[in-house]
């Protein structure tokens, strides 16, 4: 079971999935930044960004009790991301969104190794954990916070990983 900080290290580890490609021979180059709400007012004039949008409990999950001979109960939630692709010219944008959905289409799961290297921590996922990355609509996106899901011209790949399971409280 993942620590608390397993948002964090998805979050950190899809920057380095994306960062590894734009600079891989053959790549676009470019950055890769993990934004917040407040990073959609002055984007980045070229590069890839990853946001949080929102989280969700899994109720399936929810506050179950762990394995046995462990204490506490474990909470387990999907985080939704967007990936954003920024170019003061189109063809470029549109390129760097087709390597962005190539990226996450070819890596579905990530593990707890890849995780850990990349995360704030090396501990915060145990050995065989993996998380997955499944792909997501723009429906599923309206009224959930998205930027350019309500009238606001910023496309995006939205996904959900799906995984994050935490606790013993």
């Amino acid at each position: 079971m993942a620590t608390r900080d397993c948002i964090a290290a998805v979050s950190a580890a899809l920057v380095a999935v994306l960062e590894e490609a734009l600079k891989a021979p053959g790549g676009l180059g470019g950055d890769v930044q993990l934004y917040t709400s407040q990073s959609f007012r002055e984007p980045m004039p070229d590069g890839i960004s990853v946001s949080l949008y929102r989280l969700q409990y899994d109720p399936t999950a929810w506050n179950r009790p762990v394995r046995p001979g462990e204490s506490g109960h474990r909470i387990a939630i999907t985080a939704y991301y967007a990936v954003h692709a920024w170019s003061e010219v189109a063809i470029r944008q549109h390129q760097l969104f087709g390597l962005a959905a190539e990226v996450l289409a070819r890596t579905p799961v990530l593990t707890a190794e890849f995780l850990n290297d990349h995360g704030p921590a090396r501990d915060v996922f145990a050995p065989g954990e993996v998380v997955t990355l499944v792909p997501e609509t723009s429906s599923a996106a309206e009224g959930a916070g998205v930027p350019g899901a309500q009238g606001l011209s910023a496309p995006a790949l939205l996904f959900a990983v799906r995984g994050l399971v935490f606790g013993a409280f």
